[in-house]
Parts: structure tokens; sequence; C-alpha cells
């Protein structure tokens, strides 16, 4: 999309960039997930979004725009990238920030174990040792034995040899 001198002019002077390679913070209203937002003949448009089409054009259909730094408010084109929403939310979950990202192991709010009893279960099992056993002792069923033994569940944990 091509913007009017004018729209250019307004759009960068709602924008803090004191700090030349950081964030460039955007100053003005912002949307409910805590984005800037600039009307543009009485539309509101995502700054992050007309900051990326001002410097590098057209964002494909479906593409998303991703901060490097996840900042919200930044509009720096330097921290912004293309990106199809699985992209996204992989990069959610590489940094640590999604809100409703699956919770696993002993986060999860139903566990009734941990890390420290799965890895112990896992060198358990590759020593010989019973499920049924093992079920008795974690107070969980065969079944959840089963599952961590097998890799399906608990995925993330390594077991380690006792004894």
């Amino acid at each position: 999309m091509i913007y009017p001198a004018s729209l250019v002019q307004r759009f960068w002077s709602k924008v803090d960039r004191s700090n030349p390679d950081g964030c460039w913070v955007w100053t003005a209203s912002t949307q409910k997930r805590g984005y800037g937002q600039i009307n543009i003949n009485g539309k509101p448009e995502i700054a992050t979004r007309v900051a990326f089409q001002l410097v590098y054009g057209e964002i494909p259909n479906g593409l998303f725009i991703c901060h490097w730094c996840d900042n919200p408010l930044c509009v720096n084109p330097d921290h912004l990238f293309l990106g199809t929403p699985a992209d996204n939310i992989h990069d959610m979950d590489a940094k640590g920030r999604r809100v409703n990202a699956p919770q696993l192991g002993s986060r999860h709010g139903c566990a009734k174990l941990d890390e420290r009893k799965v890895a112990e279960i896992k060198a358990r099992v590759d020593c010989g040792e019973s499920q049924k056993k093992l079920a008795f002792e974690f107070g969980v069923s065969p079944g959840a034995i089963n599952h961590i033994a097998k890799g399906r569940k608990w995925k993330h944990v390594i077991g380690t040899r006792t004894t």
C-alpha cells in the first residue's frame, strides 16, 4: 500500500525513536492487546503492520508481523519479521510467552507426578521393575506408567538410572 506523505509524517511523529538500535516505541493510541494503532481513512490499523509496509512494502495475505523483541509497542522495522500463524506460535513457544500454551509435566493442573518422579519411573522400568508395582507405589494407574515407559507421556523427561 502506498501511503501519502502526510500519513507517513503523522505515523512517525507518534514514535519515540530516541534509541536508534533499540525499540522504537509507539506513543499514541493502543488496542486492547497492547499493540499500537493508528486510524487511516477512519479505519484502525495496527501500527506494526503500517511500519512494516512503510519500509518493506505489502504484507502477503495470511502472514503476520512478528517481533524479534517481543515488545508490542515496538514499531522498529528492524525488529519486525513476516511469519505464518504457525511461525508466530512457534516463536511464542520458544520464548515461553504464549498465554494459553499447553502445560506440560508438573505444571499441568491434574499432574500427580513431577519430573523427578517420572525420571525415576523411567529408570526403574528400564531396569525391569514391574509397571504394576510402580503404579501402586506412585499412586497412578498402570496405564499412566505404561504411557511414561513407551514415551507417549512426559516426553520431555529423560530417565536416569537408579543404583
